[in-house]
């Protein structure tokens, strides 16, 4: 409840901020988010292996100190329950201890409370506001193609 409390707090003080930044989540390349992501892995040393990569969206397995983790990139308007269970099915194929899903859009199923402890889903908003933050804007993080996964990659 206290999330939910400082989210909408949060979105309140950031909206025109929030609002720019979605559209150009939208629009981007996942080549430029793939470019990103890599780049923050190989700044912090850390392996990765790429499991699928297409235009709409690409699985990454990372080889962290304590566990592998399989990064999803999604972009999309809306990610069913079948992505969501596709996602799962591959976490548990590469023997991935941990799964995070990030999508540029919003999780259909979010109300239903159907989330497996493996998987952390990150929607555009969550996902936004780690980039941006209380003082950043979205010409300093998306146009200049800054966009930060080290909370990703911590593990």
């Amino acid at each position: 409840m206290v999330k939910g409390v400082f989210l909408r707090l949060y979105l309140r003080i950031r909206e025109n901020e929030v609002e720019k930044s979605k559209a150009k989540l939208k629009k981007m390349n996942i080549d430029i988010i793939f470019q990103c992501l890599t780049k923050d892995c190989w700044r912090y040393g850390i392996q990765y292996d790429v499991v699928i990569k297409t235009e709409d969206y690409f699985i990454l397995k990372i080889f962290g100190r304590k566990k592998d983790v399989l990064i999803k990139y999604h972009r999309t308007a809306l990610v069913f329950l079948e992505d969501y269970n596709r996602f799962l099915y591959e976490v548990n194929l590469n023997q991935a201890q941990k799964g995070i899903y990030i999508t540029s859009g919003e999780f259909d199923f979010r109300k239903s409370n159907i989330f497996h402890h493996k998987i952390n889903i990150q929607d555009n908003i969550h996902f936004i506001k780690y980039q941006i933050g209380l003082h950043g804007t979205t010409q300093q993080v998306f146009y200049k193609k800054k966009i930060k996964f080290f909370k990703y990659l911590e593990y």
